[in-house]
């Protein structure tokens, strides 16, 4: 993924959250492949209050809870060019 990334921020350069949709329950694999985010970005996520679940050493991501943990995130001004 290109773009910066600095210590508990997503720079959403090339993340897709279209394929995201409310009532699915995505294997983090199929989660990740989907939106395009890599380990770093799941585990600041995580730390930043995505909620995952786990089956035995499977881990599990709701669309439901991605969209509000989405739509929590602080917006950020355009840069200016």
């Amino acid at each position: 993924m290109s773009g910066k990334q600095g210590k508990n921020t997503i720079e959403p350069t090339s993340i897709n959250f279209s394929g995201i949709v409310r009532g699915v329950i995505y294997s983090l694999e199929e989660f990740k492949r989907i939106t395009g985010l890599g380990e770093t970005a799941m585990r600041t996520a995580r730390q930043n209050g995505l909620t995952m679940r786990y089956s035995g050493k499977r881990g599990f991501v709701s669309g439901d809870d991605f969209l509000e943990y989405h739509a929590k995130l602080p917006t950020r001004e355009p840069a200016k060019t």
